[in-house]
C-alpha cells in the first residue's frame, strides 16, 4: 500500500467514488421487462410447432426428458444470444420475476441488448462468408459484422438483408453488404462467379450444389451442372474496383458482360456461353432491373419455401448447437402437397411477421 502515499486525498477521493459507482450500478435492480403486445405474442404458432414435435415423438415411440424449468432455459439463451451466461444481477431480477410470460418477455428483452447484437451477427457472418479472410483490403469482415449486428437490432426484415448482400453495390466499407460479393474476388480482380452461385445456394437456399459446378448432382437428380451455371451467370456483370462493386454501366452503353464456361484445355473467353438462368420457378424472375437484383428478388419470392426453411433450419443451429435437419445447408427438396414439418411451421410464422429474425428466435425459445 505504499503507493497511496503519492495520491493526493482529494485524487483517492474521486478514485473510490467511482468503484462505489460503479460497484453500484453492476449489482442496481433490474426492473422486469414490461409485457408483450398482443399483437406480438407468438402463442398460436408455438402451440402447432410443440403439437407438431409431440406427434412425431409419439410416431417414433419417443418419451421426450422432462422440460427443463425456466432458470435452466434462461441461461442457455444467454448462451445462444450472448455468448456468455446472465450476470448475476439478471438471474436475481429474472427470479424475482413472477408476473405472467416471463421466459417470452425476458427474450425481448435479450433481443434488443447490444451483446445480441455483436454477438449473433459475428456467428451469422460465418455462414455467409465462411471464417477466411478474404482479399487483402477490399474484404472488411468488421464492417460486415457491424452492418448485420445493426440490422439484428432494428430487427430488419431477413428478406431485405439478403436482397442487399446479392444486389450491393458501393465501397464495401460505406455499403457493408457488399462485402458478401468482395470476398469472392480472384487475383486478376475479377469475381469468381463460382464461388458465388455457391454460397447463395447454401447460405439463403440451405442447398449444397458446389459439386454440381463440374457435373449433374450425382445424389440428388434435381441438380444439375447447367443450374449451377446459370446461377453462377447471374453474377458475371458484377465488378469490383477502386470505386467499389459495381454491374456493367447502362449510361455508358457498355455491352453487358455475358458468362463464359471454358472447356477443357481452352481459355475461359474461348469458352461456351451461359444466359442467367434458375433451375426451378423462372416465373419468380423480375423482367426488369440487374442481374443480380433479379436474382435477389427470385431468392426471396414469397412463394420458395426453400428460403424460409432455410433460414429456420439455420437459426435452430445457431441457438441449439445442431439444426433440426442436419446439415444445415444440404436440405431436402420440399415435397408438394405433403404436411407442413416443423420448418414450414417456423417459416410460415416468420413470412407473415415480415421475415424477421427475432420471430424465429422466440418462436424456437418458446
Amino acid at each position: 500500500m505504499q503507493w497511496l502515499k503519492w495520491i493526493s486525498l482529494p485524487v483517492l477521493g474521486l478514485l473510490l467514488s467511482a468503484v462505489v459507482q460503479t460497484a453500484g450500478s453492476v449489482e442496481a435492480p433490474l426492473s422486469p421487462p414490461a409485457a408483450v403486445p398482443a399483437d406480438q405474442r407468438l402463442d398460436t404458432a408455438v402451440a402447432q410447432l410443440n403439437q407438431y414435435f409431440q406427434q412425431q415423438w409419439q410416431q417414433a415411440g419417443l418419451q421426450p426428458a422432462a422440460q427443463a424449468d425456466e432458470l435452466t432455459v434462461f441461461r442457455r439463451l444467454s448462451l445462444a444470444l450472448f455468448g456468455c451466461v446472465p450476470a448475476l444481477a439478471e438471474i436475481k431480477a429474472f427470479e424475482q420475476d413472477q408476473q405472467p410470460d416471463r421466459l417470452d418477455r425476458w427474450i425481448v428483452r435479450m433481443l434488443q441488448d447490444d451483446r445480441f447484437g455483436r454477438y449473433f451477427a459475428d456467428r451469422l457472418a460465418r455462414s455467409l462468408t465462411g471464417v477466411e479472410q478474404g482479399p487483402l483490403f477490399i474484404f472488411r469482415r468488421d464492417r460486415l459484422r457491424d452492418w448485420l449486428a445493426e440490422q439484428l437490432l432494428q430487427d430488419a426484415s431477413w428478406g431485405r438483408m439478403t436482397r442487399e448482400l446479392i444486389a450491393a453495390e458501393g465501397l464495401w466499407t460505406d455499403q457493408p453488404a457488399a462485402n458478401f460479393i468482395t470476398i469472392a474476388r480472384l487475383e486478376n480482380e475479377e469475381l469468381d462467379e463460382v464461388k458465388l452461385a455457391g454460397r447463395t445456394a447454401r447460405a439463403f437456399l440451405g442447398q449444397r450444389i458446389d459439386c454440381a459446378q463440374c457435373h449433374d448432382h450425382p445424389f440428388d437428380p434435381q441438380w444439375k451442372q447447367r443450374h449451377f451455371e446459370g446461377l453462377a451467370a447471374w453474377y458475371c456483370q458484377a465488378t469490383v474496383s477502386l470505386a467499389g462493386v459495381t454491374d456493367f454501366d447502362r449510361d455508358k452503353n457498355q455491352q453487358p458482360v455475358v458468362y463464359k464456361v471454358a472447356e477443357t484445355g481452352k481459355d475461359q473467353q474461348s469458352g461456351r456461353a451461359v444466359d442467367p438462368a434458375v433451375p426451378f420457378n423462372e416465373d419468380w424472375l423480375p423482367t426488369s432491373g440487374s442481374l443480380r437484383s433479379r436474382l435477389a428478388a427470385w431468392v426471396t419470392h414469397p412463394d420458395n419455401r426453400r428460403f424460409e426453411r432455410a433460414i429456420a433450419n439455420r437459426i435452430w443451429g445457431l441457438m441449439g448447437g445442431r439444426p433440426l435437419l442436419d446439415p444445415v445447408d444440404d436440405l431436402p427438396h420440399p415435397e408438394d402437397g405433403a404436411a407442413p414439418d416443423g420448418l414450414d411451421l417456423l417459416g410460415a410464422e416468420f413470412r407473415r411477421r415480415g421475415e424477421r429474425l427475432r420471430v424465429l428466435i422466440r418462436l424456437i425459445a418458446l
